[in-house]
């Protein structure tokens, strides 16, 4: 069980791969709209199995971190999505259970290792005992245009989605190629 929990607050405002490459991907004519509903829901599929597999967000999207308490000493937290662009805010419940917040001076983000550091003369404030007692709101993702978005991903994301469309049971073996093809692209990412 992990020490922490991670709510995605707000989603992306757009998606990596539209319907129109896609149908590009499957070689389908791009005025047959009879399947366009749900090539949209396998490319939102993909995007989030994407997502998990590699612990990235990849369009911009607004997290919530929570854990019971803050680190010990001045060790830091380290934040599970990738690229973290942004540190929102850094809230946690004092000793009498009000919400404070943590001035902004007294921490950096680190955007390489996704961690939030103490700053030199300060330490983390005790907290109450209770459960999600810290929150940590935080922006990541690679940004809110398509083109910020990795090829690999997106290549990834065609082949899953294609695969899922074209065999939803996932019962074919042309698709265990396409699947192991993907695991490949994830190990890269």
């Amino acid at each position: 069980m992990t020490p922490w929990t991670l709510i995605r607050n707000i989603g992306p405002s757009i998606v990596p791969v539209t319907v129109a490459e896609l149908k590009t991907h499957l070689r389908m004519e791009q005025s047959d709209t009879m399947f366009d509903g749900d090539l949209g829901l396998k490319i939102a599929s993909a995007t989030e199995q994407l997502e998990r597999d590699t612990d990235r967000a990849w369009a911009t999207s607004q997290y919530l971190y929570q854990a019971n308490q803050f680190p010990f000493g001045r060790a830091s937290i380290a934040l599970p999505i990738k690229p973290v662009q942004s540190i929102m805010s850094v809230e946690y419940k004092d000793e009498e259970g009000a919400t404070q917040t943590l001035a902004v001076e007294s921490y950096s983000l680190d955007v390489g290792r996704r961690e939030v550091f103490l700053n030199i003369g300060y330490e983390w404030p005790t907290v109450a005992i209770v459960q999600n007692a810290v929150d940590v709101t935080f922006v990541a993702g690679y940004g809110d245009e398509q083109s910020a978005i990795p090829a690999m991903a997106k290549e990834a994301i065609l082949m899953l989605a294609g695969s899922l469309f074209r065999d939803p049971a996932q019962e074919d073996n042309e698709n265990n190629r396409s699947n192991e093809a993907y695991e490949r692209i994830v190990r890269r990412l």
